[in-house]
C-alpha cells in the first residue's frame, strides 16, 4: 500500500511500521494516530499480504491483528521469521 512520511530523525533514516487489519477502518485509525511520527507507514489488510512486504522490506514494528486464523498464522510466521518462535 501507500507509504507515508513525517519529519526526520537526525540520521536522516526513517523507520518503517507496517499495520495489518482486515478492516479497512482501523487500518485508516491507526494510519491517523501514527502519521505524525517521523516514520514511513505500510499498510496490509491480509495476513498474506503482511508477510509478502515484510520478505521484501524490512520493518522497525509490526503492528498486527491477530483477531481469526489468518492472523494467528501470520503472528506466529512471522515470529518465527524474525527468530522469535519460542516453539
Amino acid at each position: 500500500m501507500a507509504t507515508k512520511t513525517a519529519g526526520r530523525p537526525a540520521d536522516g533514516k526513517l523507520p518503517n511500521i507496517l499495520i495489518v487489519d482486515d478492516r479497512k477502518e482501523n487500518l485508516l485509525v491507526t494510519e491517523k494516530v501514527l502519521k505524525t511520527l517521523p516514520a514511513h507507514l505500510f499498510t496490509a489488510t491480509s495476513g498474506n499480504e503482511a508477510l509478502s512486504m515484510m520478505l521484501r522490506n524490512r520493518f522497525a514494528v509490526v503492528i498486527l491483528d491477530g483477531r481469526g486464523k489468518q492472523g494467528g498464522r501470520s503472528g506466529k510466521w512471522s515470529r518465527s521469521l524474525f527468530g522469535f518462535d519460542n516453539g
